[in-house]
């Protein structure tokens, strides 16, 4: 059986790494054009 607790901590581990890499790339992209 599939542990659903474990399936929302890992959706939510996901959810805040793709956050992360977005926030990144936006900011580094951002810094590009400042320069």
């Amino acid at each position: 059986m599939i542990d659903r607790e474990l399936i929302k901590n890992n959706a939510k581990t996901f959810l805040i790494v793709v956050a992360a890499l977005s926030g990144w790339t936006i900011y580094n992209y951002q810094q590009k054009n400042a320069v």
